[in-house]
């Protein structure tokens, strides 16, 4: 088996072990428009091993101000976001670089009008019950399938509440 067919065949597991998988949770929900919403005050990012061609900037962008969490490069760093209120929506979005140049591609959480392209760019996975993993697509929708995508292995990170 080709290594891109292994990495799509381990990327469908993944996305299909994460919407196959629910339940509830005292710190955070999630729900099937790709929204994040904090039902617990105080909350951390860590990214996670992710697999991209680009460069993948992650922020949370709503509610701000804005926070730059790191890079999909930044395996294991934890950030912690800023205290909301209960039942408050987390957007994150992720900025596309190829190197230093800035794609000028954006993709955010929750439903796909808020994309350029009108397609979800996240898939949301509840963790342990008190975590969510969020799985970012970096590619444009005109360019699935192609080469493997959508695979949502491109930006990859975990929200859970600080211990």
């Amino acid at each position: 088996m080709s290594t891109k067919k292994l990495t799509l065949s381990l990327a469908v597991l993944l996305t299909a072990a994460l919407f196959a998988f629910s339940g509830s949770s005292t710190a955070l929900a999630k729900d099937g428009s790709g929204k994040v919403r904090a039902t617990a005050a105080n909350l951390e990012v860590e990214i996670l091993e992710s697999n991209s061609s680009f460069i993948n900037h992650i922020y949370l962008v709503s509610p701000g101000p804005e926070l730059f969490i790191g890079t999909d490069d930044d395996w294991g760093t934890v950030v912690a976001l800023p205290a909301v209120a209960p039942n408050t929506e987390l957007i994150f979005e992720i900025r596309v670089f190829d190197g230093t140049v800035d794609t000028g591609m954006r993709w955010q959480s929750g439903p796909p009008a808020r994309n350029v392209d009108h397609k979800f760019h996240v898939v949301l996975g509840m963790l342990s019950g008190e975590e969510i993993q969020v799985n970012f697509e970096d590619i444009h929708g005109d360019g699935w399938g192609v080469e493997d995508e959508p695979n949502y292995v491109d930006a990859v990170f975990v929200v859970r509440p600080v211990p």
